[in-house]
Protein backbone atom coordinates (compact mmCIF):
# COMPACT_ATOMS: atom_id res chain seq x y z
CA UNK A 1 0.00 0.00 0.00
CA UNK A 2 1.35 3.40 -0.97
CA UNK A 3 1.41 5.99 1.81
CA UNK A 4 0.89 9.65 0.90
CA UNK A 5 1.62 12.76 2.93
CA UNK A 6 -0.11 16.14 2.95
CA UNK A 7 2.05 19.14 3.77
CA UNK A 8 0.60 22.43 5.00
CA UNK A 9 3.09 25.28 5.21
CA UNK A 10 2.57 27.78 8.05
CA UNK A 11 4.57 30.38 9.94
CA UNK A 12 5.43 30.69 13.63
CA UNK A 13 2.75 33.35 14.10
CA UNK A 14 0.09 30.75 13.26
CA UNK A 15 1.40 28.53 16.06
CA UNK A 16 1.49 31.46 18.45
CA UNK A 17 -2.04 32.57 17.55
CA UNK A 18 -3.40 29.04 17.87
CA UNK A 19 -1.47 28.44 21.09
CA UNK A 20 -0.36 25.06 19.79
CA UNK A 21 2.91 23.22 19.35
CA UNK A 22 3.76 21.93 15.86
CA UNK A 23 2.68 18.40 16.85
CA UNK A 24 -0.60 19.67 18.37
CA UNK A 25 -1.38 21.64 15.20
CA UNK A 26 -0.61 18.59 13.06
CA UNK A 27 -2.94 16.45 15.20
CA UNK A 28 -5.70 19.07 15.07
CA UNK A 29 -5.37 19.31 11.29
CA UNK A 30 -5.58 15.52 10.84
CA UNK A 31 -8.71 15.36 13.02
CA UNK A 32 -10.31 18.32 11.23
CA UNK A 33 -9.72 16.83 7.78
CA UNK A 34 -10.95 13.39 8.88
CA UNK A 35 -14.07 14.91 10.44
CA UNK A 36 -14.86 16.89 7.29
CA UNK A 37 -14.34 13.90 5.00
CA UNK A 38 -16.56 11.76 7.24
CA UNK A 39 -19.22 14.48 7.51
CA UNK A 40 -19.34 14.84 3.72
CA UNK A 41 -19.66 11.06 3.30
CA UNK A 42 -16.31 10.74 1.57
CA UNK A 43 -14.89 8.38 4.24
CA UNK A 44 -16.55 5.83 6.48
CA UNK A 45 -16.24 6.18 10.24
CA UNK A 46 -13.51 3.54 10.30
CA UNK A 47 -11.60 5.11 7.42
CA UNK A 48 -11.77 8.57 8.98
CA UNK A 49 -10.60 7.21 12.33
CA UNK A 50 -7.70 5.45 10.61
CA UNK A 51 -6.87 8.63 8.67
CA UNK A 52 -6.31 10.58 11.87
CA UNK A 53 -4.68 7.71 13.76
CA UNK A 54 -7.53 7.11 16.21
CA UNK A 55 -9.71 4.17 17.13
CA UNK A 56 -13.38 4.36 16.16
CA UNK A 57 -14.66 5.15 19.66
CA UNK A 58 -12.00 7.82 20.22
CA UNK A 59 -12.76 9.35 16.83
CA UNK A 60 -16.48 9.37 17.62
CA UNK A 61 -15.67 11.33 20.79
CA UNK A 62 -13.60 13.78 18.71
CA UNK A 63 -16.52 14.22 16.32
CA UNK A 64 -18.81 15.04 19.23
CA UNK A 65 -16.27 17.51 20.69
CA UNK A 66 -16.19 19.34 17.36
CA UNK A 67 -19.95 19.38 16.86
CA UNK A 68 -20.20 16.67 14.20
CA UNK A 69 -22.73 13.86 14.22
CA UNK A 70 -21.38 10.33 14.57
CA UNK A 71 -24.20 9.08 12.37
CA UNK A 72 -23.67 9.53 8.67
CA UNK A 73 -26.74 7.99 7.04
CA UNK A 74 -28.63 9.16 4.00
CA UNK A 75 -32.43 9.43 4.18
CA UNK A 76 -33.04 5.94 2.80
CA UNK A 77 -30.45 4.37 5.09
CA UNK A 78 -31.95 6.16 8.09
CA UNK A 79 -35.42 4.90 7.16
CA UNK A 80 -34.05 1.35 6.86
CA UNK A 81 -32.41 1.61 10.29
CA UNK A 82 -35.63 2.92 11.86
CA UNK A 83 -37.69 0.11 10.29
CA UNK A 84 -35.16 -2.43 11.56
CA UNK A 85 -35.24 -0.95 15.07
CA UNK A 86 -39.03 -0.89 15.18
CA UNK A 87 -39.45 -4.43 13.82
CA UNK A 88 -36.75 -5.94 16.04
Amino acid sequence: MTVHTVSIPYTEDILASAGLSPSELSEAARIAVAAQLFDKGRLSLGQAAQFCGRGRVDFMAELARHGYSCVNLGPEEADDELRFANDG
